[in-house]
């Protein structure tokens, strides 16, 4: 039972944007999609500023991401 509504959310979830009518779908904000060995390099870490904070990206041993401050 619960394995059914589980599926039916997902359905619902995935069919939500063919229900929007073509002008809803076109004025969406886009995402920009990053791969973060692109930005952490052979490092295993990056720098990145927002205004005049810098956050320290960093790539674990076990291949986990950790953002600090």
């Amino acid at each position: 039972m619960a394995e059914r509504k589980v599926e039916s959310l997902l359905n619902a979830i995935e069919n939500y944007d063919e229900k929007l009518s073509p002008e809803q779908n076109t004025n969406k904000t886009a995402v920009n999609k990053i791969n973060a060995l692109d930005l952490i390099g052979s490092s295993n870490t990056a720098i990145i500023s927002l205004g005049s904070q810098d956050y320290i990206l960093r790539l674990t041993r076990h291949n986990k991401l950790i953002l600090t401050k």
